[in-house]
């Protein structure tokens, strides 16, 4: 597969992940498709902006819990 497609599909799995944003943007702005990676950053920047509001995810929890 080419890079577009697995990027698009990791997107399509885990569309608000900063990682994936962030790349997958620059990867776009080499590719000449700057109107699709600026919907990306922009995306990145709602995220980082109610970032802290949002629930934790099981990934990002730092937190130990008895099972």
């Amino acid at each position: 597969k080419e890079a577009s497609e697995l990027f698009e599909e990791a997107h399509k799995l885990a569309p608000d992940h900063e990682y994936i944003l962030t790349f997958y943007s620059k990867f776009l702005d080499s590719v000449d498709d700057h109107e699709y990676a600026d919907s990306l950053r922009e995306r990145l920047a709602q995220l980082d902006v109610a970032e802290a509001y949002r629930e934790p995810n099981e990934y990002d929890m730092d937190v130990e819990h008895d099972d």
